[in-house]
């Protein structure tokens, strides 16, 4: 008799054991899917995350791009005149026949290689000392503007002011 009773326990315990994960699996998969749902909703409601900008480049790859004539700015997000000189670029590129322009931001870590003390244009090498404006024709720098002075009298000059 003492073993029916072992084995009616036994098995009593097996399916309160069984019911327990059964009711923590569901309530997991309910939360986890509740959550996985708001996050597709809210990533998709903001395009921003989404968004590639192909305007922003490597400074490594200032030099290389697909079109034969471009324009290429690279800055420091410390330098106060950024937003002006972005401003004229804008209008700039709202110009029918504009040349392309790639933006290298030199704060970026993929461009601390790229930003020293000296700038340094030459045997192919991109070196930034600070916000600069380069003009490049296949491959090759034909103008640089790398101060304050020089960038504004460039900008004015291809914005068409």
């Amino acid at each position: 008799m003492e073993d029916k009773y072992n084995v009616k326990e036994l098995l009593t315990f097996i399916i309160i054991i069984l019911v327990v994960l059964v009711l923590f699996y569901g309530l997991t998969m309910l939360i986890t899917n509740k959550k996985n749902s708001n996050d597709y909703t809210e990533n998709n409601n903001s395009e921003s995350d989404t968004k590639i900008d192909y305007e922003k480049i490597l400074a490594q790859n200032a030099l290389s791009q697909k079109e034969n004539s471009y324009y290429v700015f690279a800055y420091t997000n410390s330098d106060e005149n950024v937003t002006t000189y972005n401003n004229d670029l804008i209008s700039y590129k709202n110009k029918e026949n504009a040349l392309k322009v790639y933006y290298v931001e030199l704060d970026n870590a993929f461009n601390k290689n790229n930003y020293a003390g000296e700038s340094n244009f030459e045997d192919g090498k991109v070196i930034f000392k600070a916000t600069t404006l380069l003009k490049v024709e296949n491959g090759v720098l034909v103008e640089k503007y790398e101060s304050k002075d020089e960038i504004n009298s460039a900008l004015s000059i291809i914005k068409g002011v």
